[in-house]
């Protein structure tokens, strides 16, 4: 018999800066960072839309809300991300376009959750599951 406990967690070799799922802890920062603003973003951008009507002058302010909060979402993520400058580029441009942003938003969106998921770490519906440091 073996005295192994089947529920301890795994470890990680934290000299490298290397977590268990290959990101080091910089760039897992700016993609969950930055994934969380671009959901919270995008759900700000669809309670402005359904509310324009009954709060009026309100909405605007958080659609600017919204873009702000996208703006720096997409830094992050585009920061831990791996894609070329021209795509990075073309994404920023893309958030001042109305409507397309919400596409750019869900593109950098599926972007850090490929790497994310790719690097073994679990991927909600809000974001990365568990916490990181800031």
């Amino acid at each position: 018999m073996t005295n192994e406990n089947p529920y301890q967690p795994p470890e990680s070799d934290l000299s490298t800066g290397v977590g268990a799922g290959g990101l080091n802890e910089k760039t897992f920062n700016h993609l969950a960072q930055g994934q969380k603003m671009a959901i919270y973003a995008i759900v700000i951008y669809f309670i402005a839309a359904m509310s324009v009507s009954s709060i009026g002058g309100i909405a605007g302010l958080l659609v600017i809300l919204a873009l702000i909060l996208a703006l720096i979402g997409l830094v992050r993520i585009l920061l831990g991300s791996e894609i070329g400058w021209f795509a990075k580029v073309l994404l920023f441009v893309a958030m001042f376009i109305p409507l397309i942003n919400l596409l750019a938003l869900a593109r950098t969106n599926h972007i850090a959750t490929k790497e994310l998921r790719a690097a073994g770490y679990k991927v909600g519906f809000l974001g990365v599951k568990g916490g990181y440091s800031a």
